[in-house]
C-alpha cells in the first residue's frame, strides 16, 4: 500500500522515514522545480520508494500513479492544498477534502471568514495588495495600532512584522522588496504570477500555541499541543523554544476550539499544523497549515519524547484501524525544542562541538554549514541555523543549560 504525498517540503525526511517505519510505502510527487529551492527544502530521492516530477495537470498525475494502490493522499506544502484535494477526490474519495473548500485552508482571509460564518472567534483582517493599493488611503490611516502584517499565502514567518503606528505601516509597504519576498514565498503559492497580497491583522498579545492534528472523515485527532516561548531580540519577537502544554484546562479549551476550526474550514482529512493565540482563556486562530508540522520533524519528535502520538502514527493507526495510546514516560522527562539563529556577525561553528559539554542536549539538526553568516539580521523561522532538542529529568539543569545556549546564540558563538 502506498501513501502519495504531493510536494512534500515540510519535515520531508522525517515524514518519509516515519511512514516507512510504520509499514507503508511512499510516493513523492513534485509539481514544482526543486533545483533552486533553499537547501532547507530540497528533497532527497532516496527518502521515498518512488519520486515523480510532473506538471500539475490532474490527468497526467492520475496516469502516473494508476498502477499503484494508493491508500491515502497527503498534502505536503502550503502551495498544494487545492491540487492535493483534487487528486484525493479521484483516488481516495472517502478520504478527501472538498476542493471547493481549499481556499479556507490556504487563503488566510477566507480562513477567518469561514470562522466568522461559524460564529467562531477570529481575527479582524484587512487586505493590502502590493503595487495596487495605496497606503495613503483613508481606510489604512484609520487602522488600530499596534497591528500585525503577513503575506496572505505564506509560511515560516516570511515577510511578517509587528507595526506600531501608521508611519511604520507606510514605511513597511513603501520599502518592501517585492522580488525578494516573491522568491521566498514561491513554494507556498499555487499560482506564482498572482498578485502579492498582505493581511493587516489585529494584534493579539497572548500566549501562542501550535496544535498538530490528523483528521480522517471529519474526526480530528490531536497529536500534541505545544507552547511557543518568544523573546524580543533586536526589537523583534523571535521564537526561542517549544514545550508541551500540560495544563489540562488550557488543553481542553484549545482542543475544543481547534476541532470546531478544522470542521469550519473543511479540513476533513489530512495533517494540520495550526497556530492559535489564547488570552484570558479565549482562543483565536492565527492560521492553519494543511500539512505535517515543520522544523525538520521537531514538533513530532517532541511529541514522541513526551509520550504522545505523532501525526504519522495517527495516520497509520487510522488506516490500519488500530489505536495509538499516549505512552507513560517514567520518570517524567522534560522536553524542549530550541530554535537557533546565530544573531551575531560571527561565523556559525559546528554546534555539535560547541554544545558537547551540555548534558541536556538530545539532538542537534544543524541546517546552515560551519562558517555561515547572515546577510541581514534573522527574523523568520526559515532563517534558523539549527533546531535542537533538550531533555532532562532535572528541570533546574534543563532551564540553566537552555538559558546558556540561547544566550550564546544571541551574543555569538565565540
Amino acid at each position: 500500500m502506498y501513501i502519495l504525498i504531493i510536494n512534500p517540503f515540510s519535515s520531508t525526511q522525517y515524514l518519509a522515514e516515519s511512514i516507512k517505519k510504520l509499514g507503508f510505502h511512499t510516493i513523492a510527487l513534485y509539481t514544482v522545480n526543486c533545483a533552486d529551492m533553499e537547501s532547507y527544502y530540497i528533497p532527497d530521492k532516496s527518502w521515498f520508494d518512488k519520486t515523480l516530477f510532473l506538471n500539475s495537470k490532474l490527468t497526467d498525475i492520475l496516469n502516473a500513479v494508476k498502477d499503484y494502490k494508493i491508500s491515502y493522499v497527503l498534502n505536503g506544502s502550503e502551495g498544494s492544498v487545492l491540487l492535493s484535494d483534487q487528486v484525493a477526490r479521484v483516488l481516495t474519495p472517502e478520504l478527501s477534502n472538498d476542493p471547493l473548500t481549499a481556499g479556507f485552508r490556504t487563503d488566510k482571509f477566507l480562513m477567518h471568514k469561514a470562522l466568522s460564518d461559524f460564529n467562531l472567534k477570529h481575527m479582524e483582517l484587512q487586505k493590502f495588495v502590493i503595487g495596487r493599493d495605496n497606503i495613503a488611503a483613508e481606510n489604512f490611516k484609520s487602522l488600530s495600532f499596534p497591528c500585525f502584517v503577513k503575506p496572505l499565502v505564506g509560511a515560516s514567518s516570511h515577510g511578517i512584522a509587528k507595526i506600531n503606528s501608521y508611519s511604520e505601516l507606510a514605511d513597511f509597504f513603501n520599502n518592501i522588496d517585492k522580488n525578494k519576498l516573491t522568491q521566498a514565498l514561491k513554494i507556498y503559492r499555487e499560482k506564482a504570477n498572482t498578485e502579492l497580497v498582505y493581511l493587516i491583522c489585529e494584534f493579539i498579545d497572548g500566549e501562542e500555541y501550535l496544535i498538530d492534528t490528523f483528521s480522517c472523515k471529519g474526526i480530528h485527532y490531536v497529536s500534541s499541543v505545544q507552547r511557543y516561548v518568544k523573546k524580543l531580540v533586536n526589537g523583534k519577537p523571535i521564537y526561542r523554544y517549544l514545550e508541551i502544554e500540560e495544563n489540562q484546562s488550557i488543553l481542553q479549551i484549545l482542543e475544543d476550539y481547534i476541532n470546531k476550526v478544522l470542521t469550519a474550514t473543511g479540513m476533513d482529512n489530512g495533517f494540520a499544523h495550526s497556530e492559535v493565540f489564547i488570552k484570558d482563556r479565549l482562543p483565536v486562530l492565527i492560521e492553519i497549515n494543511s500539512r505535517i508540522s515543520g522544523a525538520l520533524g521537531l514538533c513530532n519528535k517532541i511529541a514522541t519524547l513526551s509520550g504522545m502520538p505523532t501525526q504519522p502514527e495517527l495516520l497509520v493507526a487510522v488506516l490500519k484501524n488500530t489505536q495509538v495510546q499516549k505512552q507513560t514516560i517514567q520518570p517524567k522527562i522534560n522536553v524542549r525544542g530550541l530554535v537557533l539563529f546565530n544573531f551575531s556577525t560571527q561565523s556559525l561553528p559546528d554546534l555539535a562541538i560547541s554544545l558537547s559539554k551540555c548534558k541536556t542536549v538530545f539532538e542537534i539538526k544543524q541546517i546552515k554549514p560551519v562558517g555561515f553568516k547572515h546577510c541581514t539580521l534573522p527574523v523568520a523561522v526559515a532563517e534558523a541555523v539549527a533546531f535542537i532538542i533538550c531533555t532532562s529529568t532535572d528541570l533546574e539543569l534543563l532551564n540553566y543549560e537552555i538559558f546558556q545556549i540561547l544566550l550564546q546564540d544571541e551574543r555569538g558563538w565565540a
